[in-house]
């Protein structure tokens, strides 16, 4: 069975285009190949696409100087997500950078333009 994984991280910021694609490649790819095991990052490697904690919490630790801190022990705090393999088969990053953490055969990153290449300064 292939193990794939999916960048899930644009769903956690208000939906853009990018964030729309995610949603949509996340709800259907399970209809589409079935037989793949999927896993999600999400700052850390899921099975699961729930949220470690609730959207109000969410909201009140970013205002707090402590996010950083508290990311880290949210980390910790579900280690036994953690100990899937970082190993995959198949990466599709729907950016169009691959982030480094992220080891697999195959590579999917999505470019939706050129924005980037024509305007730089508008891209970190």
């Amino acid at each position: 069975m292939k193990k794939v994984v999916i960048n899930i991280l644009p769903l956690y910021s208000p939906l853009t285009g990018v964030g729309k694609f995610t949603y949509y490649l996340v709800s259907k790819a399970r209809e589409i190949v079935p037989s793949f095991d999927y896993f999600y990052y999400k700052g850390f490697f899921s099975k699961s696409l729930k949220r470690g904690f609730s959207e109000k919490f969410l909201s009140l630790i970013r205002r707090t100087s402590f996010y950083l801190i508290l990311k880290k022990i949210k980390n910790l705090w579900i280690s036994k997500e953690l100990s899937y393999s970082a190993e995959f088969d198949v990466y599709i990053e729907p950016n169009f950078i691959p982030l480094p953490q992220i080891k697999a055969s195959f590579i999917m990153s999505i470019v939706y333009d050129f924005s980037f290449h024509l305007y730089p300064e508008w891209h970190p």
